[in-house]
């Protein structure tokens, strides 16, 4: 009888191909998602990124309107590179200019564009109370209150809220910037 018992213990050992088969496809499965898990989470983080980089951007040029001294007044630009990457750059607007008022100076006063991420894109960047058209792409900010102004080949003061539009390209997901005419943003 214990020999009989030994043998079963001997056809017994080890594992069957059809069971190492089994536990690397639910394997193979396991890590597929989590690939896409990661990858999802890693784009959403990039969103979040790209909206802190545009708050920043927003803040610095509202920042250097309201400590210059002798009234000299700052805004934004929206920048789209040939090469798809969009960003964002700060300008000094110019005093008494003699073409239209409003205008900006010929260098960013950063001396760089401020990149966002290429897996982000800045869809719409609008101020729809001020009857000027969804691609103006120039933002100032007024002394010592701050005010936002949208620049069109003049100085149109805001009565409503404009906005940055910006969309993950993997997700198509979008977070939205939302400036009011006192020149505060927050996001929507």
């Amino acid at each position: 009888m214990a020999f009989q018992n030994m043998m079963k213990l001997t056809h017994n050992r080890g594992i069957t191909f059809v069971e190492i088969m089994g536990s690397l496809f639910i394997m193979g499965l396991l890590a597929t998602w989590g690939v896409q898990v990661y990858v999802n989470f890693l784009d959403r983080q990039e969103l979040n990124a790209a909206v802190e980089q545009t708050f920043s951007i927003l803040q610095r040029a509202r920042s250097f309107t309201l400590s210059s001294r002798s009234d000299r007044q700052y805004g934004v630009r929206v920048v789209s590179n040939p090469n798809g990457i969009d960003g964002f750059e700060v300008y000094q607007v110019k005093v008494n200019p003699p073409g239209p008022p409003c205008e900006f100076e010929a260098v960013s006063v950063l001396g760089y564009t401020e990149n966002l991420s290429a897996s982000v894109n800045i869809v719409n960047f609008s101020f729809p109370d001020t009857a000027v058209p969804y691609d103006t792409t120039d933002l100032m900010f007024r002394r010592v209150v701050g005010d936002a102004v949208v620049r069109d080949g003049g100085c149109k003061t805001m009565t409503g809220e404009g906005e940055i539009r910006i969309r993950s390209n993997r997700l198509g997901a979008e977070r939205v910037v939302k400036i009011l005419p006192v020149g505060v943003f927050y996001l929507e």
